[in-house]
C-alpha cells in the first residue's frame, strides 16, 4: 500500500464528499478499483478515526514504539 500526492483533478471517493481530492491510496492489487482517491479533510477524519481505534485497542503506531538502550547503566 502505497500513499501519494494525486496528479489528476479527481472527485474524493470517500462517501458524499464533493472536495477535490489531493491524494491516492495505491491499493498493493491491480485493476480499475486499485486506487482510492481522498481530499485533505477526509484524510485528518479518517487518521483521527484510526488513532482512536487502535488507542482503544492498546496498539501503539510502529514509529512510536521505544526500544530498550543497549549498554551499562551509569553507577550512582
Amino acid at each position: 500500500m502505497e500513499l501519494i500526492k494525486t496528479p489528476y483533478r479527481i472527485r474524493c471517493e470517500m462517501g458524499v464528499c464533493k472536495n477535490v481530492a489531493s491524494h491516492t491510496v495505491m491499493l498493493s492489487r491491480c485493476g480499475v478499483k486499485s486506487r482510492i482517491h481522498i481530499c485533505d479533510d477526509c484524510m485528518k477524519e479518517l487518521y483521527a478515526l484510526i488513532g482512536q481505534t487502535l488507542k482503544e485497542q492498546g496498539e501503539t503506531p510502529p514509529d512510536t514504539t521505544l526500544k530498550k538502550r543497549k549498554g551499562k547503566k551509569n553507577a550512582e
